[in-house]
Order: structure tokens, then sequence, then C-alpha cells
């Protein structure tokens, strides 16, 4: 939760379409461990998906988790196809929002917004808590930044996260003070 994951790795495909994952974390104090399954028969597309250990030794180098952590995460990904200029990188309309969900971190309270986002990839609220948001999709890539006010003054939060473009959903992190927050985005 609280340091950048490059998981940029050149690995085979063993012959039932898995492939083995390992990431050094926290300066050697932690680890990503696993395999992902590629499978394309449910789709024709090979996306990865399957469950990894995620593991960060006890220690006070960091302010978030110094108790450590050991979790089982699942995991699922999405190829991403870059939409044509003036095309709606999720296709949320007025007719049918989109529903952004956020909670965790130091919230006091989980907020939920009906958003869509333009044709110039930036969010646009229609209803939900009067906080402050913002929030833009990278069309070259399929990540999403979610500006949001966090309930302390004007102060505001930043979530990042990825859109699964075969589902039409998004889902990501935040940090709070002493605890991550996660936001998701469905139909």
């Amino acid at each position: 939760p609280d340091a950048a994951v490059n998981l940029t790795q050149t690995v085979p495909l063993s012959e039932a379409s898995f492939a083995p994952v390992y990431q050094s974390l926290y300066a050697n104090t932690g680890f990503l461990l696993g395999w992902l399954d590629f499978d394309p028969s449910v789709d024709g597309i090979k996306k990865p998906v399957g469950q990894l250990a995620w593991i960060k030794k006890a220690g006070h180098s960091s302010l978030l988790y110094t108790n450590g952590f050991t979790n089982l995460i699942s995991v699922q990904g999405s190829i991403w196809t870059t939409p044509a200029k003036g095309t709606l990188a999720l296709p949320f309309t007025t007719n049918a929002p989109g529903i952004l969900q956020i909670s965790g971190g130091d919230l006091t309270t989980s907020l939920s917004n009906n958003i869509i986002f333009n044709t110039n990839n930036l969010l646009v609220k229609l209803s939900g808590p009067t906080n402050s948001l913002a929030g833009t999709i990278d069309p070259k890539t399929g990540l999403v930044t979610i500006t949001f006010g966090n309930g302390v003054g004007k102060a505001t939060t930043v979530a990042q996260g990825a859109i699964l473009q075969f589902t039409n959903t998004a889902a990501g992190s935040f940090l709070g003070k002493t605890n991550s927050g996660s936001m998701t985005l469905h139909p």
C-alpha cells in the first residue's frame, strides 16, 4: 500500500497458460509472489487472473502498516484498446451513469456518486455527496485518476486505478494517513 509497484516482466507462459510472478517490494522487506493464468478458453482473449501472496515484514521504515501484513489477493486483468478520439472510454451516459464508490482509508463515511466521463475523458459528477470530485482517464493506458474531497476541510485525496475494459469497470486505491482505501467504478 505504500510503494509503487512496477511489474514489467518478461516470462514465458507454461504449456497450461500460466506465468510466474515475483516482485521484491519495500526495499526487500516484502514481496508479491504467485502464478497468473492467461487461459484464453473463455472468450479467446488472454486476460490474467489468479491469486498472489502480498507480504510486508513488520518494521518502522514506513508510516503505513508498521506491523506488516500477509495477504492473498485476487488478480484480474484486461487488455486495453485505445478508444477512437472523441469516443467514450467507458460507456456511461446521463441515461446510464456509472457509480463511483470510494471507501476506507481515513474516510469517516463512504462516498457514492453517479458519474460519467465526457469524450475528453474528464469525469462529470451527476449526483452524490457535496464533496469535490474530479477525475480523468488516460486514453492510451486505461489508467484512472480520481481526486476527491476527503471530509477534512478543503483537503483532497487522490485515488488511482485501472479500467477493466471487457467489463466496463474500474478499481483502484488511495492512501490515508493510517490505512489504504478503495475506489470502484461500475455500471
